[in-house]
């Protein structure tokens, strides 16, 4: 089963202290441990200017925030190995999902969704702005 983050703590512009709480709550539980594997990731880049579309500050529908970094969580489902490997299509409990206090995506996202959405391959976007 997908755990939700139901009353984990949240703060606006404090991503990685929502992470770090969202990632205890989850390491918490026995049952999430022993199913998922756990990852706070930071994304930034050299220029500390990293932009991301779907974000609940973005002034209008279709525009990027620049974060300095910008902090999620991923969960990648010990099951799904065996999928990757055998390349067949993985339920829900199979495959990788982000949470992002910060996005307009439903949380958890599926992988696939949040990176297509949040950093869309078609944008026309300056160098110092890519991660």
């Amino acid at each position: 089963m997908l755990p939700k983050p139901l009353d984990s703590p949240y703060t606006s512009c404090y991503c990685e202290e929502n992470i770090y709480f969202l990632v205890r709550r989850f390491l918490d539980q026995a049952q999430v441990k022993a199913t998922w594997d756990i990852f706070a990731v930071i994304m930034s880049n050299v220029t500390k200017m990293v932009a991301l579309w779907s974000q609940l500050k973005a002034p209008a529908v279709n525009t990027a925030v620049i974060w300095d970094y910008h902090a999620v969580l991923v969960l990648r489902s010990r099951l799904g190995s065996h999928c990757r490997l055998l390349n067949t299509t993985p339920s829900i409990e199979e495959e990788t999902w982000i949470y992002d206090f910060d996005s307009i995506l439903e949380m958890p996202s599926r992988w696939e969704e949040y990176v297509e959405k949040t950093f869309p391959p078609d944008s026309d976007i300056l160098p110092q702005y890519r991660w």
